[in-house]
């Protein structure tokens, strides 16, 4: 499959298109619809592909979210954080070869901001 790898900060010139494998579920994960049952009562499951639309269970609100480049919008996203008018929350930037340990801090939670990982 092709995917978007983004390997620094900067506006659409970073996003660098590549060929990776298709993700396969490890254990305890679960890809695709199959994900709805582990999205609690009256949360939310977007889909970011296309294919079939779940049927909203128990509350669940459901979604798709078409994805489209559009880098003007991207650049004027990166303009705005540049100038102090949109704010990014960091919690904690690690070594890309730490990913385990970012996984970690994700399920103790608590975080407030996003994890960075960095090739």
């Amino acid at each position: 499959m092709r995917a978007i790898v983004v390997r620094s900060y900067g506006g659409p010139e970073v996003l660098e298109m590549m060929e990776c494998a298709v993700p396969e579920p490890g254990p305890g994960q679960v890809l695709g619809i199959s994900a709805l049952g582990a999205v609690r009562t009256r949360g939310r499951f977007v889909a970011v592909v296309g294919g079939a639309q779940p049927i909203p269970l128990r509350g669940i609100t459901v979604m798709n979210q078409w994805i489209a480049a559009d880098g003007a919008a991207l650049s004027e996203l990166v303009r705005s954080a540049n100038h102090g008018q949109l704010t990014t929350r960091i919690a904690e930037t690690l070594p890309l070869t730490e990913a385990v340990r970012a996984h970690q801090l994700l399920a103790k939670g608590g975080l407030r901001g996003r994890i960075v990982l960095i090739p």
